[in-house]
């Protein structure tokens, strides 16, 4: 562990010496640190030129995994130093969420809690394999999840959404008219394109897109939306505060009610957490969501 240390160090320093006064060691001891690791693996990290140091092509392989490993352990290490600490919690959300619907909220929950610390991440997908064992997670799905209580946030509901100022230079007086425009659909791992159910709601069943605009997340769909790009289908309550503050308006009073939503869950071993109860209860209060 102290030689990966060393080499994560040394790589991002680019400097022996630099990566011993951060790590408290002498120069001596990474530099020996580094050849008992490369000496294990059999391979080159570092090639040592007049200049300076600079990766292999051995060590630039290598640190993507090292620095990735180091990551989790930290994580996970902290975690668990906190786990009795009911002056800290940890959550973790879905990207879209987090930035648009959660940390929004967090200046207001520290106002009232000072005394509470919160450890935040955000991710794009939750992959099975991954663990990510914070004390709350935002995940977005029907609500069930082996080992978890799950807790609806809110009702998600779907409809076009475009900025004032598209909205002002195209023609909407009808459902068909988005046909038309420049559309914006979205590729995220986690959303399905629902654009199809809605056109078909809207009594466009059949109707495609001739040349949509692509984004890969929600995130980036909405900002292409806000920016005037073209027309994307809103997902409440991601876009609630792009409404409220006229960052988007919708060119139709067309709902299509969702058979998902967000759920903010808690693994069994952390239910009975103080904090976790106490920022449940905050959070879904928020939302006028009742913790049942």
């Amino acid at each position: 562990m102290s030689s990966l240390r060393a080499f994560e160090a040394v790589a991002r320093r680019e400097s022996f010496t630099k990566a011993g006064l951060e790590l408290h060691q002498t120069q001596t001891a990474i530099s020996h640190q580094i050849r008992k690791l490369e000496t294990f693996l059999g391979v080159p990290l570092f090639l040592r030129e007049r200049d300076g140091i600079r990766l292999s092509e051995y060590g630039k392989e290598y640190l993507h995994a090292v620095r990735n490993a180091l990551d989790i352990l930290s994580s996970s290490t902290k975690r668990i130093l906190e786990i009795n600490n009911e002056s800290s919690f940890s959550i973790v959300s879905l990207a879209a969420f987090g930035l648009k619907c959660l940390l929004p909220l967090l200046p207001e929950f520290r106002r009232q809690f000072p005394e509470i610390s919160v450890n935040f991440e955000s991710v794009v997908s939750y992959s099975a394999t991954a663990n990510y064992n914070h004390d709350i997670s935002i995940r977005y799905g029907n609500g069930n999840w082996p080992g978890m209580s799950a807790y609806k946030v809110a009702q998600e509901e779907l409809f076009p959404v475009c900025s004032p100022e598209f909205l002002a230079q195209h023609q909407f007086d009808d459902p068909h008219d988005i046909l038309r425009h420049p559309v914006i659909c979205t590729s995220s791992l986690v959303f399905r394109d629902d654009w199809p159910e809605w056109l078909s709601h809207a009594g466009c069943s059949g109707e495609y897109f001739s040349a949509p605009i692509v984004c890969d997340t929600m995130l980036s769909a909405s900002q292409a939306a806000v920016d005037g790009l073209g027309i994307a289908l809103g997902r409440t309550p991601l876009i609630n505060r792009d409404l409220e503050a006229g960052r988007l308006v919708r060119p139709f009073d067309i709902n299509v009610p969702s058979a998902t939503g967000y759920y903010l869950t808690i693994s069994n071993d952390r239910a009975d957490r103080k904090v976790v109860k106490l920022f449940t209860e905050w959070f879904l209060a928020q939302f006028d969501s009742p913790r049942h």
